[in-house]
Formats: structure tokens, sequence, C-alpha cells
């Protein structure tokens, strides 16, 4: 039985898990390790990760007779029961070529320039395949919800959540770059809330949507000279957003509609350029419902001028998450080398 040891790497967690070629949707074994501990650094904690993995009792169980650790050092890549590759989801900009971080921001310290293969190298004798976790949702996304009704299409495949991030798909792969930023949409500028424009990030994702509001009360407190009830005006989530436009806060439901249409405006500018088929909206503020993606929607809508066929939006598929998107990365791209 051929395995694939998936690894999702971010500022909080690094998760791993075990799945099976032959059950591409199933992870049989997993666990998670935090990413960046008292004292620790991600890179340490990325070995943490793989150490616990190769660990795992299901690798020795009469099922999965894989072998130990020490067995899968020396044999990973010719035993059929045995880990045969490694893939991993990071966050920052990841050298595909290389398996190396070349960016990371300041919520991670000491992560960019860190060799990943080379880590990893030092417990398991297996390939590693290594790209920014973004990326990689996109291609397991791609292979196993969309290729077949978009085949030899050009997609973008769009996450938000903490942060703003994407990936191209065209003609079924991810599109290659020099530098492995393809897709770093969160520097571009579109319409929000206030006067002018702002980083799509600052504007759609979790905790641009948040700083938002509170900007905004800040300024409507200030120019009316009365004080709002605290707790209802101290959201800390897009959750808490929602909660109160279904209480009947005006101020949420315009935030959400101006910033959520505009970030949608700036894509449909996009799919405008890029000629794009579709736009893929995925990540866990998307994945908060109709009341997201139905603003995104409008805003890109707003923004299409397609005589003959409009670019589609679709809403995330994936449901089994990260590790069965990097173990689909990984097999992918073991079968190519």
């Amino acid at each position: 039985m051929a395995l694939t040891l998936a690894l999702d790497i971010g500022g909080t967690k690094i998760a791993w898990g075990l799945i099976d070629d032959d059950a591409p949707r199933t992870v049989i074994a997993h666990g998670r390790v935090p990413s960046q501990p008292a004292g620790g650094n991600t890179a340490d904690q990325l070995e943490v990760a793989v150490t616990e993995a190769l660990a795992a009792p299901a690798l020795s169980s009469p099922e999965l007779a894989a072998g130990s650790a020490a067995s899968a050092r020396t044999s990973s890549s010719t035993s059929e029961n045995t880990i045969a590759r490694v893939g991993v989801a990071a966050a920052g900009v990841i050298d595909p070529n290389t398996a190396t971080v070349t960016r990371a921001g300041a919520t991670m310290p000491g992560w960019e320039g860190t060799d990943i293969a080379a880590r990893i190298a030092r417990h398991i004798d297996a390939p590693v395949f290594a790209h920014n976790d973004v990326r990689v949702w996109a291609f397991g996304e791609h292979t196993l919800c969309w290729r077949d009704e978009y085949p030899h299409s050009r997609l973008l495949y769009v996450s938000l959540g903490t942060g703003v991030g994407a990936a191209f798909v065209i003609n079924d792969d991810l599109a290659a770059g020099n530098r492995g930023t393809a897709g770093e949409i969160s520097e571009l500028y579109c319409p929000h809330y206030g006067s002018g424009v702002a980083r799509c990030e600052d504007v759609a994702s979790g905790p641009g949507l948040v700083a938002t509001y509170h900007e905004a009360i800040s300024e409507r407190d200030g120019q009316s000279g009365s004080r709002r009830d605290a707790a209802l005006a101290s959201p800390s989530t897009v959750t808490d957003l929602m909660e109160m436009e279904q209480q009947g806060d005006s101020l949420s439901t315009d935030v959400l509609d101006r910033n959520l249409h505009g970030f949608g405006q700036m894509l449909g500018t996009l799919a405008m350029g890029l000629d794009l088929d579709a736009i893929i909206l995925g990540g866990g503020v998307s994945g908060l419902g109709e009341a997201i993606t139905r603003r995104i929607r409008d805003g890109v809508r707003s923004h299409l001028a397609y005589s003959v066929r409009p670019c589609d939006i679709r809403d995330s598929a994936l449901r089994e998450g990260p590790l069965v998107a990097a173990a689909v990365y990984a097999r992918a791209r073991h079968k190519r080398s």
C-alpha cells in the first residue's frame, strides 16, 4: 500500500496525515503540533510533526504494514506498503522546485529561508513536494472537484480567511512561474467601505472586515458625538458581524456589502483581463455561506461585460481539507518526476 505523508503548515499549527493512494479522499491517520510553541520555531516543529507521523500506530497495523519509522527511512521509495512521498502545503512564498520558503510574513518569524525538503530528509528518505498552501488547495480542489467540468480552462481559485490568497489553474495545472508568486493577489487594490481603495487583504479577509467595522464605528461615533453600546459594537470575527447584521445593525450590513462587493469588483477586473472561465471561492470566510459569497458574486458580475458566456463564480466543493489536497499535489508531481 503506497501512502503519502501530507503536511499542512500554518502560523498556529502543523497538521499531518497519512493518505492511501487508493483512497485519495480519506485521511487514515492524523495529528497536529503547534507551529510556534514558546521557545520553539516552525522549522523545528516541522521535524517534530514528521517524527510523530512516522511513529503513528497506523503504520504498524496489519492493515497498513508499512513498517516503523526506521524502515520508512531506508525503504520508503521502494516498499509497496510504506510512505512513497511527502506533500507539503505551507504558508509563505514557496519555491516548488527546491521546496524552500523564499518569503514569509512577520507572523512566522524565522520561517523564511527554511529548506523544507532538507528538514524532512533528516527523518525519511522520500521525495518531498511543497508549495504555498493556497496553491496546493487549488490544485487539489481542481483535480478532485472541477477538472471534468472545466477541462483545459482558465480558472482563479480564491481563498478568503485570515488572509487573501489565490492560484491560477490553466489547462488543468497550476500556472508556472519563476518566483512561485502566481496568484498573490493580496496586494491588489479594490474599493471598500471608506472612500478610495485599499489592499484587498485589508478589505476582504476576516481581520480586514472586522477592522473596517471598528474604523467605521469610531468615525460615526466621533461625528455624532454619541457612544454606541459597547457589546454590540465590538465584533471580533466575521461571524460576529453576520450575527449583528441579523440583529438589525445596519453598519455591519454596510461594511459587508461594500467591502465584499468591492473585492468582487477587483475579481471581475481580473476575470476580464485574464479571460477566466470560472472563479472558485474557498477559505474560512467564504465558507460562512451565501451571505458572504453572494456579495462577492454581485461585485464580480458588476464588472463583467462578457457578451457570449459569463465567467462562472462557484463555491469550493472540497470538503476533505488541506491534507487531502497536499496528498493530491504530491502524487501528481511524483508521477511527473
